[in-house]
């Protein structure tokens, strides 16, 4: 008995002896090294790594209030890797932008007819060059517009319908105008129910409602 308490005890004070405190600081090592002044905890290995937790998506979700900074790794099913929790939500750690559910820039090989570009709530979804309003499509204005500036001055227009360069670009609360083509009714403001389809057509048209132009420059 007293043969297996000694052994017992020795095993014991081996195993703390690789765990050094010092200065309110632990460290973790076979070599009996302090702890770095700076670390809370300092783990050191040539032939070991630090293991985090492992867990699927459902689960990580399921934390309950996890603290800022909680560190997991997400082994499935998307998004596999390190997800830390900034105080409001999970953000994932991705190496090279290797989220398997975002869109890049480069292309994307694994899209499904699930996919898609867009929201999920009532936003609309813009687009912009130069960080200037190109495109719209609203489903609460019912404004549409594509092409540089198309519509970008609009406030309270709805039913617009923009497509070209600078279509449409100065109309703040005309409604149910449709402009299609190059420079169509860059000009117009307030004017309603405006149709125009060419290049430069009603150029310079600004209040009037109900016209109709079909043409290079007509108007």
């Amino acid at each position: 008995m007293t043969t297996s308490l000694r052994l017992v005890f020795a095993i014991i004070i081996a195993t703390t002896l690789q765990l050094a405190a010092h200065s309110q600081s632990l460290s973790v090592n076979n070599t009996g090294a302090v702890a770095n002044a700076s670390s809370i905890l300092d783990v050191s290995s040539t032939g070991k790594g630090v293991l985090i937790p492992r867990m699927n998506k459902a689960q990580k979700n399921a934390i309950a209030s996890p603290a800022a900074g909680l560190l997991v790794y997400q082994n499935n099913p998307d998004s596999i890797g390190f997800h830390y929790y900034d105080g409001t939500k999970w953000v994932y750690l991705a190496v090279g932008f290797a989220d398997s559910t975002s869109w890049k820039i480069t292309g994307n090989a694994n899209i499904t007819a699930s996919n898609f570009l867009g929201t999920t709530n009532d936003s609309a979804l813009r687009f912009r060059i130069r960080n200037l309003p190109s495109g719209i499509v609203d489903s609460i204005s019912q404004n549409a517009s594509l092409g540089y500036r198309a519509l970008q001055n609009n406030s309270t227009g709805y039913g617009n319908t923009a497509l070209g360069y600078l279509s449409l670009d100065s109309v703040t609360t005309g409604y149910w105008n449709t402009a299609i083509g190059h420079l169509v009714m860059p000009n117009n403001q307030t004017g309603y129910d405006n149709t125009a389809v060419g290049n430069s057509a009603m150029q310079t048209h600004r209040v009037g409602y109900a016209n109709v132009s079909v043409g290079s420059g007509s108007m």
